[in-house]
């Protein structure tokens, strides 16, 4: 079982690691349809080639990656600053290592700034981490912590009413439901539960020159 994570980090305070939190934007979406370029409603089909890439990977050994900020790609540009944390977006490549075709790009838009969302991805979505931003052909705006997950192949421009800072996620639907608990993500139940069960037990392996063991949380669906 393989979970991936980006931890990106912009100015942050810490007392101690446990009390350390990382905003981190998670690509989400929920029922319902509405006109647009706002897309609520996510399809997942049966793509094979998918499902065995995703297998391929999923026991994987687990590794870790640091990349400072001075080694990812940007561009500046029309009041523009952007850079790509991971994957690939507006003809810039990460070195920081994925395992699918994804984009997590880190945007700060000056006041009345644009931007084109690329829309190579078949799920986009953007996290205003602050500012506000309009989407042409919407009504309103997006502000601070608020998550909007865009249409597929729908053409989105952004534009920053007094200046902005977002984050731009993309990838390719799971050919099949994730489920999560905790740390663990897996599109097997069983396997969470083994996972759970090896953290109880100290299976896991363990971490140089760390002492300190945080118990499993209750699973909220237990009965």
């Amino acid at each position: 079982m393989r979970s991936e994570q980006v931890y990106w980090v912009f100015t942050v305070a810490v007392d101690q690691m446990d009390k350390f939190t990382p905003l981190i934007p998670k690509l989400v979406a929920a029922t319902g349809k509405e006109p647009g370029a706002l897309q609520f409603e996510c399809n997942i089909g049966d793509d094979q080639k998918t499902a065995d890439f995703f297998e391929r990977y999923t026991e994987m050994r687990p590794g870790f990656s640091h990349h400072a900020e001075g080694t990812l790609p940007g561009l500046v540009a029309d009041g523009i600053l952007l850079t790509v944390v991971a994957g690939e977006a507006f003809g810039q490549r990460s070195p920081v290592p994925v395992y699918s075709d994804l984009m997590y790009v880190d945007i700060v838009l000056k006041p009345g700034a644009r931007l084109q969302v690329p829309a190579q991805h078949v799920e986009r979505a953007m996290f205003v981490v602050s500012g506000e931003i309009e989407v042409a052909g919407q009504i309103g705006t997006f502000s601070e912590l608020q998550l909007v997950v865009f249409k597929p192949g729908a053409d989105v421009v952004l534009q920053a009413r007094g200046g902005a800072h977002l984050m731009l996620v993309g990838g390719e639907p799971f050919p099949e439901p994730r489920h999560v608990y905790w740390n663990f993500v897996s599109s097997s139940q069983d396997r969470i539960k083994q996972a759970s069960d090896d953290w109880r037990q100290g299976r896991f392996a363990e971490i140089a020159g760390e002492t300190e063991f945080i118990p499993l949380l209750p699973d909220p669906h237990a009965s």
